[in-house]
């Protein structure tokens, strides 16, 4: 299992507030607790972005937090992403370089 959490603020021991972008990696013995258990409380946490990426079928899913709910706005093998963020610091991500190191 791999997590990748994305904060734009200094913290010291701990985050006190939640991740802008959590990107999870997804098997099959974690898919589950993945897309409903983790779905569900990033959503009630408040994460901006939760990216799920399927190495075995080469996908990439982005949810987007919108009215407290998370919407599907990208589901694709390639193309370029851009996380707006709210502290200002943007981050962009190619979708095919990320089939190149997994």
């Amino acid at each position: 299992m791999l997590i990748i959490v994305v904060t734009c603020f200094k913290f010291k021991n701990y985050i006190k507030f939640p991740p802008e972008i959590v990107i999870e990696v997804v098997s099959k013995s974690t898919a589950l607790k993945d897309e409903e258990l983790k779905f569900k409380i990033y959503q009630k946490e408040g994460v901006k972005y939760y990216v799920l990426i399927y190495p075995n079928v080469r996908k990439v899913r982005v949810f987007k937090l919108i009215d407290g709910k998370y919407h599907k706005v990208f589901e694709n093998d390639k193309d370029n992403l851009t996380f707006e963020l709210s502290t200002g610091c943007n981050i962009s991500l190619n979708v095919e370089d990320i089939w190149k190191v997994i």
